[in-house]
């Protein structure tokens, strides 16, 4: 807000001053912490930010202002406006709270009232941070003068109250906070007119609202034991029905916070359904299908989950303080065979070092998130715990029946060689192994697959969780074993002896390889000559057979073939056979062509 910036601390948040868990706010300039002020149930909420900055070394005046010696030895006007201030926000307290700037109006009462401003100039802290604005504050202004009139103007009452309220963008624009300080008293006393006189609505009484401390109480532990688990839905839903079903919308008609965003942040115009409503069929149609299309599978709610479910419009809206349903979306089970928890959908399990309480999701959902919901939101009281509060959304999980772990165990049988190389690659990368898993990695892993098949036979619906366990300490052990083998053996794919045993093959096999080459090549040179001296060979038989002369048989040619007919070898004329030596001819069979 603009009147932050007094003290030349542009848009500090205001500090807590009114009790611990209150979202009750003063500007950082002002000195309500002069000797520690303690307040109802404040706990430290009073002290100043610019005193902390103080006490941290801010060097701002330290040298003549003598804040830190007032602070721990206060003289009487110090302890005074300490009290002050106190009764001011004490439960019977007269101090009208529902007028705009009505805490600005509290510190300046007690400021003037007690003559603050020569007792910080005593201090020589006038020029300090922290109070040089104050130092310069009227007690007693005019409020006709030029200054006042104009400040009037330019600066609305609501600008007091824009750090819990919406208001215009442009409002206080024109506002000049360090001009119109001096004057203050004339502008809280405009919005004290306005109020009275109607003009302008009665602000957050957030002193009434604070004491109802047994409503927010109750609000608390049905946030607490509401199922707020799987769905967006679930957690906005778990609000509004906490909501109006402990009173909180009534504690905000009756203290005037129903426009302060900080303490209702809209409650006021929600809609709290009856049980007859919630249990319609629309109802509850409503919710189921709304926790499917606002999971919080999606860190923020998607379009089609905030048209039909969660904007002002959506026709599923009304039935946002219905009761939250029991049953996770997907039904499943906890690694023990238990159900889980039903406000926040989580598994829980006691760690054996710590003994601390994990909460977490099935270790084999194929999903598995996990969101912290105690954080500061708006209103301030809506997910306020002492303690962290949780929601799980878990989907892909695998049932708890013998169907379910068969297909666990067969799953693990199909995937351990994959997950065996992811887990070898992701530490070969994370230890910086340019050539991979080494040898050594390579065996360990070998190890822990077997080991891990070995303990997956034994697994059953009943003896699940502890095979699981048992398989997820293997593979702990084995990690941690390859992590060593990734550091100590060579970063070469191999163990070093394995290696150079490789090498040494590898070059034998190369020479060896060359040899062959060489006696193929060679055999095939031969080869070709040979070929190439049969071909000539028989062209040129075929040659010297062309050559020869060829004449046909005469007719009636007595030829003699074979081994000469004795002479005196009866018959032989009359058979027309010519006795002597033998005749050779020349004759083809054939006439040439």
């Amino acid at each position: 807000s603009h009147w932050a910036r007094v003290a030349g601390v542009a848009e500090t948040p205001r500090c807590s001053i009114l009790w611990a868990s209150s979202r009750m706010r003063c500007p950082c300039w002002i000195p309500i912490a002069l000797v520690g002020l303690q307040v109802v149930n404040g706990g430290n909420h009073g002290h100043s930010r610019s005193l902390r900055r103080l006490q941290q070394g801010d060097s701002q005046g330290v040298d003549e202002c003598r804040l830190r010696a007032a602070r721990i030895l206060p003289t009487a006007s110090l302890g005074d406006y300490d009290r002050c201030l106190q009764s001011k926000w004490a439960a019977n307290s007269t101090h009208d709270w529902g007028v705009a700037g009505a805490e600005y109006e509290a510190w300046v009462d007690c400021w003037c009232n007690l003559n603050m401003s020569q007792a910080v100039t005593d201090l020589d802290c006038c020029e300090h941070g922290a109070f040089s604005q104050w130092c310069n504050l009227e007690c007693t202004p005019d409020c006709q003068s030029e200054l006042a009139t104009t400040c009037i103007q330019e600066c609305p009452s609501m600008c007091f109250e824009a750090q819990e309220y919406i208001i215009p963008r442009d409002l206080c624009t024109n506002c000049n906070p360090s001009k119109c300080f001096p004057v203050m008293k004339c502008l809280l006393a405009h919005a004290e007119t306005l109020t009275e006189s109607g003009e302008l609505d009665r602000t957050c009484h957030e002193a009434d609202f604070a004491r109802e401390t047994t409503v927010r109480d109750n609000y608390r532990q049905c946030w607490l034991d509401m199922p707020k688990h799987s769905s967006h839905w679930n957690v906005v839903s778990a609000f509004m029905h906490c909501t109006c079903r402990e009173g909180m919308v009534d504690v905000a008609n009756r203290t005037d916070c129903c426009k302060s965003v900080t303490y209702a942040g809209g409650i006021c115009e929600a809609h709290c359904p009856s049980e007859r409503e919630c249990t319609s069929q629309d109802a509850q149609t409503c919710i189921h299908n709304c926790n499917m299309l606002c999971s919080s599978v999606d860190v923020v709610p998607n379009e089609e989950c905030k048209a039909k479910c969660l904007t002002t419009n959506a026709p599923c809206r009304k039935y946002l303080g219905c009761r939250t349903p029991m049953l996770t979306m997907s039904n499943y089970v906890c690694d023990d065979g238990k159900w889980p928890q039903a406000s926040s959908g989580c598994c829980v399990s006691n760690t054996t070092v710590t003994n601390a309480v994990q909460l977490s999701c099935p270790s084999l959902c194929e999903t598995r998130l996990v969101y912290r919901l105690d954080l500061p939101g708006v209103p301030w009281w809506a997910t306020q715990s002492r303690d962290p509060v949780y929601q799980c959304t878990c989907d892909g999980c695998p049932a708890f029946t013998e169907e379910g772990t068969e297909e666990v165990k067969k799953t693990l049988e199909a995937d351990i060689w994959d997950n065996g190389q992811d887990l070898l690659t992701d530490i070969a990368r994370r230890e910086n192994l340019k050539l991979g898993p080494n040898r050594q990695m390579q065996e360990l892993m070998v190890r822990r697959n077997e080991l891990v098949l070995e303990a997956n036979q034994a697994m059953s619906t009943g003896t699940r969780h502890e095979v699981e366990n048992r398989i997820q300490n293997i593979n702990a052990y084995y990690t941690h074993l390859i992590t060593e083998a990734a550091r100590t053996y060579p970063d070469e794919g191999l163990d070093k002896d394995t290696f150079d045993s490789l090498q040494r093959k590898e070059e034998e096999s190369t020479g060896l390889s060359r040899v062959l080459a060489i006696l193929l090549s060679v055999t095939g040179v031969v080869v070709v000559v040979l070929m190439l001296v049969i071909l000539v060979l028989v062209r040129r038989r075929r040659q010297k057979e062309e050559s020869t002369p060829v004449t046909a048989f005469a007719e009636n040619q007595q030829v003699v073939i074979g081994s000469p007919v004795p002479a005196d070898q009866t018959g032989g004329k009359d058979q027309g056979v010519v006795s002597g030596a033998a005749v050779t001819v020349a004759a083809p069979t054939r006439e040439k062509v």
